[in-house]
């Protein structure tokens, strides 16, 4: 090639180089990729509910009742549940207390615009009816202790446009849970505890998949009945001989009744008594039984120690 024209050549592709350089420099940069914003959550039944502002909300339980009262306004909420207590049911003070899907007139009378519902099985034709009635029903499922309480406070988050503030109830009520039973000296000796209840002669335990059992686990206690049982097993006078807790956790006023039952009276662990809005509450208030057991148990909570994150 002839000198000069490879001299224009270099200097054209030397031109066009930099004209590439200079575009690259001044063309916007790709947006990032970003997460997709969910715009519904899916129910334990595999619905979809949208997200949404809801105004009128009816609760049929336990554990929405206590995460409403961590994430919704006051003017949100038309109906509770008929059997939250202690801190929760305060906060709610004057709203319509509802006893879950039995009167469903009630609810419909409500107009409620989110109805949020624990499910055991056997509540599909009693939802299927308010959704007849033009209502939105969100199912959670059933009420499994610490567990589902981080499920529920989620997903409800999530269908309230507060997916993070969800997340972040779960996560610390189970962290200061850890907490407690942490405050421990390394060696203490964890004592075998049982809940026990009784509806006319029957006998009742609660154990794994039930806040009961996590309240035990929480208060510096080994679960006596965890190895053998799930959920609330009916126990014989027998198997809670067997069982042989050395402490025996009841509701107050309970200790001295089942103290009484034949055989029961040969049992030698200490019986501990809490106060009833306690021991049922599987929502937040599962803090403040563990630290209530705790105290019982162990005796008081030390006043210091490492900076602990806010209350649920």
């Amino acid at each position: 090639m002839n000198p000069i024209h490879l001299v224009n050549a270099m200097a054209l592709g030397l031109a066009l180089v930099l004209g590439a350089l200079a575009v690259a420099r001044s063309a916007p940069a790709p947006a990032s990729p970003t997460a997709p914003v969910a715009t519904t959550v899916a129910d334990v039944r595999g619905v979809a509910v949208p997200v949404g502002n809801y105004a009128r909300i009816v609760s049929l339980s336990l554990v929405a009742d206590s995460v409403l009262a961590a994430l919704a306004q006051p003017g949100t909420v038309a109906a509770i549940s008929a059997y939250s207590t202690g801190e929760v049911a305060r906060r709610w003070t004057g709203k319509p207390r509802l006893p879950g899907l039995d009167d469903l007139e009630a609810i419909i009378a409500l107009h409620p615009d989110l109805v949020l519902v624990s499910t055991y099985g056997g509540e599909t034709d009693r939802m299927a009816r308010l959704q007849a009635a033009g209502l939105r029903v969100f199912a959670l499922g059933a009420m499994e202790g610490l567990t589902s309480f981080q499920r529920d406070a989620r997903v409800i988050g999530g269908v309230l446009g507060q997916a993070a503030a969800g997340e972040r109830l779960g996560a610390t009520l189970a962290g200061r849970l850890a907490r407690v039973a942490a405050l421990l000296p390394p060696g203490t000796h964890r004592p075998t505890a049982l809940y026990l209840s009784s509806f006319g002669d029957a006998l009742f335990g609660g154990t794994v998949d039930t806040s009961y059992h996590d309240v035990l686990t929480a208060a510096g206690c080994t679960d006596a009945a965890a190895a053998k049982f799930r959920g609330w097993p009916q126990l014989s006078v027998e198997q809670v001989l067997v069982l042989a807790p050395e402490i025996l956790v009841v509701r107050r006023g309970q200790a001295a009744v089942l103290a009484r039952r034949p055989g029961l009276e040969r049992l030698t662990g200490r019986w501990v008594e809490l106060d009833g809005d306690l021991l049922e509450d599987a929502g937040t208030g599962m803090l403040d039984a563990a630290e209530a057991l705790y105290a019982a148990v162990h005796g008081p909570l030390p006043l210091s120690g490492p900076a602990e994150p806010s209350r649920p």
